[in-house]
């Protein structure tokens, strides 16, 4: 039930917020996502790119894609190329969970779908699902 209110929550305050991403973990696993986002300096999706953890049992809310500038690289081979984003036409475009086959996300960037089920080597089964929420507002939700 507790996972409910918290899910009602997000979605509730996502009307409010510009290119929020909520994330949800109910997995019995901490889980690692590669998060790909694009700006007005670099439009095109998947521009960028940047990690964060999730650990289980827990939910993590972003109101922009600013809130994770010092850990964003431009998407490019050889040596990552950290790069700050601006909250200006940007958005939030796939996130891939660490061992994954593939990204998901929107249609048209470097996702292959909007949902993944998957065992990781290490044994943690999942169900995730990207699902916009309108205004460049997404919910990632990592059910067992």
């Amino acid at each position: 039930m507790k996972k409910l209110f918290t899910a009602l929550a997000l979605i509730a305050g996502a009307s409010s917020a510009n290119a929020g991403l909520f994330i949800t973990n109910n997995a019995g696993c901490d889980l690692a996502l590669q998060l790909t986002a694009h700006d007005v300096n670099h439009p095109a999706a998947c521009s960028y790119y940047v990690f964060v953890e999730i650990p289980m049992g827990t939910a993590r809310a972003y109101n922009n894609v600013t809130e994770l500038n010092n850990g964003w690289s431009l998407n490019q081979t050889g040596t990552p190329n950290y790069a700050n984003m601006t909250a200006t036409g940007s958005g939030w475009d796939a996130a891939w969970i660490f061992q994954a086959p593939y990204f998901i996300g929107n249609a048209g960037t470097c996702a292959a779908g909007t949902s993944i089920s998957y065992t990781d080597p290490f044994g943690c089964s999942y169900n995730a699902t990207w699902t916009n929420l309108g205004g460049n507002n997404v919910l990632i939700v990592v059910n067992p």
